[in-house]
């Protein structure tokens, strides 16, 4: 791992960084191209490029610096003209009796920085109450997305849509994106989801001239390094939330039992030790967890050059991230006996079959032996001219 590159990231995603540390950290690096494709691939590009305008003058090349700041200025005008479009479609829900709560994103820059565009912007996620699955998928469709699969929903596949966790969307005119979740995980056993209990307790985060409902502060560190953990934490971004979130006295003791009391210390020791390690996070040595496990963690997924963009998509790499050691991580993270089976179970049932091979559920439990003929399917619609 190219260290000064990789410590110019972490540095930039640290919620206290040393400024001395900076400027020589800044003044050593040579592989700015790779700093380019990082900042890319981490999400990092709105705290790194101030810290290269400051530190970086007559050292970083000038295309690097200012294809940085347009993808700031990109950015920022992204999550300017999402922030409507999100009370629009939450408002709409709302009027429809559907409660949601916004995940990720602009509230949760607003909740951890005051500012909604310091993140960047992805999808809009949101997050209703599995009964109201259909009912938020008609308001949706009404207000002018396009559902993107998911068919089950127009089938009688009680089934199948039970073992959704989010259906994604399109807009017809604008093209922005919405991922309507029924739970946090896929696997529903990682972090058992009452959205009933998140509604009670929401935090509500105002922005513009209205609010948003989102999660509980108090769950939001459990939600943070699950979240990150089932990605295998391939984005710093996502440690810089939770190491920010974390920075309150007592805020990583109280974390940690939580996490510990839904069984889930495992993944969060190992996101603090990251956090610890990488960004500066005060975090006490009998907190952390053994040396060894996160060795391995760390040389599975950000040896040589994995810390600097993500593997082409069906390629050696990426079945050797995905299909491999990423199914050996999140096997980990939980040792649940359900969590495990139904882990297992989903290696073999795959949601694309469920539109390819449309059955009914008391079929359902063929798609197993089916996962061939739907792979061969797909594929040679692929290949159709």
């Amino acid at each position: 791992m190219p260290m000064l590159e990789f410590r110019l990231l972490c540095l930039a995603a640290s919620p206290q960084p040393n400024g001395q540390e900076l400027s020589r950290t800044v003044a050593g690096v040579t592989d700015w191209r790779a700093i380019g494709e990082a900042a890319r691939r981490h999400r990092l590009a709105q705290r790194l490029y101030p810290i290269l305008a400051k530190y970086g003058e007559g050292m970083v090349p000038p295309e690097i610096l200012a294809e940085m700041h347009i993808r700031v200025l990109r950015e920022v005008a992204v999550c300017h003209s999402q922030l409507p479009e999100i009370m629009r479609v939450t408002r709409g829900l709302a009027g429809g009796g559907v409660a949601v709560l916004v995940l990720k994103g602009v509230p949760l820059s607003q909740q951890l920085y005051g500012e909604p565009t310091m993140r960047g912007v992805g999808d809009i996620d949101l997050l209703v109450e599995p009964s109201q699955l259909r009912q938020a998928d008609g308001i949706l469709r009404e207000a002018g997305y396009l559902r993107q699969g998911a068919n089950v929903l127009d089938r009688n596949q009680t089934i199948c849509q039970q073992r959704l966790k989010d259906i994604a969307y399109r807009h017809f005119d604008t093209g922005q994106y919405v991922e309507l979740h029924q739970r946090l995980t896929e696997n529903p056993y990682l972090l058992p989801c009452d959205f009933a209990a998140l509604w009670r307790d929401r935090d509500t985060v105002a922005v513009a001239d209205g609010s948003l409902a989102t999660l509980p502060r108090r769950f939001l560190p459990l939600y943070l390094c699950i979240h990150g953990a089932t990605h295998c934490w391939e984005r710093l971004r996502w440690l810089a939330d939770l190491a920010e979130l974390l920075q309150e006295p007592g805020a990583v003791k109280l974390a940690l039992a939580d996490a510990d009391m839904a069984g889930l210390g495992a993944p969060m020791r190992q996101a603090l030790a990251l956090c610890h390690n990488w960004l500066g996070l005060n975090v006490e040595a009998s907190d952390l967890p053994a040396a060894a496990t996160l060795d391995r963690f760390v040389h599975r997924f950000f040896s040589g050059r994995r810390w600097e963009c993500l593997p082409k998509p069906g390629s050696r790499e990426w079945l050797r991230r995905y299909s491999f050691w990423g199914r050996v991580h999140n096997w980990s993270l939980r040792s649940d006996w359900r969590y495990r089976i139904r882990e297992l179970s989903s290696i073999l049932i795959w949601p694309p079959d469920w539109e390819t091979i449309p059955l009914p559920d008391t079929l359902f439990w063929l798609y197993p032996f089916l996962r061939p003929v739907g792979w061969v399917l797909r594929r040679g619609r692929k290949e159709t001219p």
